[in-house]
C-alpha cells in the first residue's frame, strides 16, 4: 500500500518567489533580456518544485519526488536510522521554518534528507507503521 504526502510550502519559499518575480518585472521594464530569461527559468523551476514535491511511502521505500525537472530519490525504509523534527527561530511562540530530518544509511555512509510534509504527524505515524517489521523501528 502506498501513501502520498504533499510538501508544505514554507514562508521563505514565498518570499524568494516574490523576490524573483520583482527581478523578472524589473528586467522586463528595463528591457534586459538575459536577466529576464534567467529569472523566468528560475521562477518556472521554483514553482514546479513548490507545487509538485511529494513524498510517497510504499511498503519498502520512501520516494521523494521534487518536480518534473529532477530525478526521484528512493530511500529504502530498512535503511532509515533516525527521524528528528527540527525547528527554526521562534517568533511570538510560532516557528516559521520547521522540517523533519531523515537520517539513513546508503552504502555504509550516513546521509541526511530534509522533508517538509503538510501533515507531519501522519507522515511520522506512517513511517513508524512501515518500520514495525524492522529491528530499529523504535528509533524512529
Amino acid at each position: 500500500m502506498q501513501r502520498l504526502f504533499h510538501a508544505k510550502i514554507q514562508f521563505q519559499s514565498w518570499v524568494l518567489l516574490i523576490a524573483v518575480l520583482f527581478v523578472f518585472a524589473y528586467s522586463a521594464w528595463h528591457k534586459q533580456p538575459i536577466i529576464l530569461l534567467l529569472s523566468l527559468i528560475l521562477m518556472i523551476v521554483m514553482i514546479d518544485r513548490m507545487i509538485h514535491t511529494t513524498y510517497t511511502i510504499s511498503d519498502t521505500h520512501l520516494i521523494i519526488h521534487t518536480g518534473k525537472f529532477s530525478k526521484d530519490q528512493l530511500i529504502p525504509l530498512e535503511n532509515l536510522i533516525r527521524l528528528e523534527k527540527i525547528r527554526g527561530i521562534r517568533l511570538f511562540g510560532k516557528s516559521f521554518n520547521s522540517f523533519l530530518l531523515l537520517t539513513y544509511q546508503e552504502e555504509g555512509i550516513e546521509k541526511s534528507q530534509a522533508v517538509i510534509p503538510q501533515n507531519e504527524d501522519d507522515f511520522v505515524k506512517c513511517l513508524q507503521k512501515h518500520k514495525l517489521g524492522s529491528t530499529n523501528a523504535d528509533k524512529l
